[in-house]
């Protein structure tokens, strides 16, 4: 009987072999697998990192632009300001001239009023055109001032 064991254990095959080599091909599929999904990795980095530059690009461009309308924004602030301050110069100018004008208006009423009663009138000018100092003289030797 132990000889039939013996005979029967050399007869027998290993299916350690068999177990190693399907083991085997598992890991070269699973090498092949990962290979395959490294590449596909590597493109999609790839991919990602051409993205990221071009978003890079765009947001320089879009800081860029911004900062010439900030300063197209401040240039125009300022032609605003200088455009008020002239017209607020102007405005006064206008007002100072509807003065003038009112002065000259009365001025021209009396010089007519002073023809009509034969009062003289002497008027002095300074360098800068106003105030005009009038005085009419009148008969009884009395004097009026403006200005």
């Amino acid at each position: 009987m132990q000889w039939d064991i013996l005979q029967q254990r050399d007869i027998y095959t290993s299916k350690a072999d068999n177990i190693v080599a399907a083991f085997s091909s598992g890991l070269g599929q699973q090498a092949d697998a990962l290979s395959y999904e490294k590449d596909k990795l590597v493109s999609d980095i790839s991919h990602t990192q051409g993205l990221v530059e071009e978003f890079k690009d765009k947001y320089e461009d879009e800081i860029n632009r911004r900062t010439e309308l900030e300063n197209d924004f401040v240039l125009l602030k300022k032609e605003v300001d200088d455009a008020y301050l002239q017209r607020v110069d102007l405005e006064s100018k206008v007002e100072g001239l509807g003065d003038e004008i009112d002065f000259l208006k009365q001025l021209y009423d009396e010089v007519r009023a002073s023809h009509a009663n034969h009062m003289p009138i002497t008027c002095q000018s300074h360098a800068n055109h106003m105030p005009i100092t009038c005085q009419l003289h009148f008969q009884l030797g009395e004097s009026k001032e403006w200005g």
